[in-house]
């Protein structure tokens, strides 16, 4: 291989050694492109034992679990971030299946066209509602069936009238349920930077909200005072 001033020039013999090792030559000037890595194919993987999914990164499941090629809103396993049954986001995932279900999905930002809607708890503000002092995952549900007992307007009424995906089983988080939310909050996006309303009441006069602008745990609110509500449904 000779030099003549800034051109480089290789000898026939020393090109045809090249060629037969399988070393390409490009012309002088030339750059080689580097080929772009092979993108690994999306795998959902289930555990045999619980039905908890995950995706995997390799493409590849381990031998303790099967592959799920169901989406999850056809009724496929669900991992957080997919889209549910009701057209919203997975953002809760048991390890096992629960007495309520499994995943909780909530509802898409435009679930009401001018976003989530700002409101009193229920329109019985200084009394007790029976049978909605539950708090943990699950509960909302049988929570917002109580309150519409006795709600005729506000929070429980205007969540549990939204019909995404068909579904009419959407309803106002427990306090555990929307505390769950929070924590996985990027899965979805247009929360207000403000208190979000639970279906589970503190005492007759409050019930608990989440702020959805600082990590603060959930706290009574005056149930005259208006917070924000998002749906939710279990499956």
């Amino acid at each position: 291989m000779a030099r003549f001033g800034s051109r480089t020039f290789v000898s026939a013999a020393v090109a045809l050694a090249l060629v037969a090792s399988g070393v390409a030559l490009l012309p002088t000037g030339a750059s080689a492109s580097v080929p772009a890595p092979a993108q690994t194919a999306k795998v959902k993987c289930v555990k045999k034992t619980t039905g908890f999914a995950r995706y995997s990164r390799n493409g590849s499941c381990r031998r303790s679990e099967r592959i799920d090629r169901k989406p999850c809103a056809r009724g496929g396993s669900c991992v957080v971030g997919d889209v549910g049954p009701g057209r919203g986001k997975v953002f809760y995932a048991a390890r096992t299946k629960q007495a309520w279900g499994r995943y909780l999905e909530v509802a898409p930002p435009a679930w009401l066209a001018a976003g989530d809607p700002n409101v009193i708890w229920c329109s019985t503000v200084d009394q007790s509602v029976p049978g909605t002092q539950a708090t943990g995952l699950g509960a909302g549900k049988a929570n917002t069936a109580a309150m519409l007992g006795a709600c005729t307007t506000d929070a429980a009424v205007v969540v549990s009238a939204y019909r995404g995906g068909g579904k009419s089983d959407w309803y106002l988080p427990s306090r555990d349920e929307l505390r769950a939310l929070f924590l996985r909050q990027k899965v979805s996006s247009g929360f207000q930077l403000h208190g979000y309303w639970s279906s589970s009441e503190e005492s007759p006069t409050t019930s608990w909200i989440q702020d959805f602008y600082a990590d603060y745990t959930p706290a009574p609110s005056d149930k005259s005072y208006a917070n924000y509500v998002r749906p939710i449904r279990a499956f």
